[in-house]
């Protein structure tokens, strides 16, 4: 095990991420698209559905529907478009102006030909933060997750996380999800004087099972030098390393004075020692 710093891990582990992306297929994506007066935004979300990065605008001009649509058709296998979020002003009003340019957009759209299949729905503004069909959101969000669950089936996981949290008697696990926004609570493996090895076997069934490449370890105070809790991580970590069964993996310190109450990382689990 080789200790690194909190940053340094988790650039490593971005890095990993991007290198994985670049070699495996995106998961279903959504194209956003918001009507102005004379151009149309486009926004694709981003792999997990979290977040929408700004593509670009293209001018929206009387004759030019052939031309937009030829762009929209560019986007769908680049980045595996699956759906597309339109923003309405008011999607239930039925003599809104504004409406009424909107989905006359989208129907233009739809008499081209040229986004057969693609999927679509209207996101009423008031709430923001293949011949085109048209699905309720809820419906085209389900699609898209039973998508990206029967993708994630298929594919490796990118890099995670393992979260290790010291208690009096026993040492609570948590996996980061592959996002690396959420940890889900593993379970808890008692400790005793002498069972570092069944400990360490245990984390190295792990690392392949989850694509480990780091372990963040919470402990009371990590700048103190005479906290005692903060020996008995130390110690314990010291142990584990020594066992020489988990060579490779890299580990850091996360303090639990700056561990949020709902985190990236669980490293406090559910225990009555805590």
């Amino acid at each position: 095990m080789k200790y690194v710093k909190p940053c340094s891990l988790f650039y490593e582990m971005l890095k990993s991420a991007m290198e994985l992306a670049d070699k495996k297929p995106l998961g279903p994506q959504l194209l956003g698209l918001n009507l102005l007066e004379k151009h149309v935004t486009l926004s694709i979300s981003e792999p997990r559905l979290l977040l929408a990065i700004h593509y670009g605008v293209v001018e929206r001009k009387r004759r030019n529907i052939h031309t937009i649509a030829n762009l929209f058709r560019t986007l769908i296998p680049k980045y595996n478009l699956e759906g597309a979020v339109i923003g309405c002003p008011d999607i239930e009003s039925t003599d809104n102006h504004e409406v009424a340019k909107v989905k006359s957009f989208v129907e233009d759209l739809c008499n081209t030909g040229k986004l057969e299949g693609l999927k679509y729905t209207y996101w009423d503004k008031r709430f923001a933060p293949v011949e085109m069909k048209y699905v309720k959101p809820c419906s085209l969000f389900y699609e898209m997750l039973k998508s990206a669950m029967e993708l994630a089936d298929k594919k490796p996981l990118g890099p995670q996380l393992l979260g290790l949290n010291l208690l009096e008697k026993h040492v609570t696990i948590s996996i980061s999800d592959p996002s690396l926004l959420l940890a889900i609570h593993y379970g808890v493996v008692e400790r005793k004087r002498r069972n570092i090895h069944t400990i360490a076997n245990l984390f190295q069934t792990l690392i392949p099972k989850y694509n480990l490449e780091g372990a963040v370890i919470g402990c009371p105070d990590i700048e103190s030098i005479d906290n005692h809790e903060v020996a008995k991580v130390k110690s314990f970590v010291e142990d584990l390393c020594n066992t020489g069964k988990l060579e490779g993996l890299k580990y850091t310190y996360w303090d639990k004075r700056f561990a949020p109450a709902e985190g990236y990382l669980d490293l406090y689990g559910e225990d009555g020692d805590e």
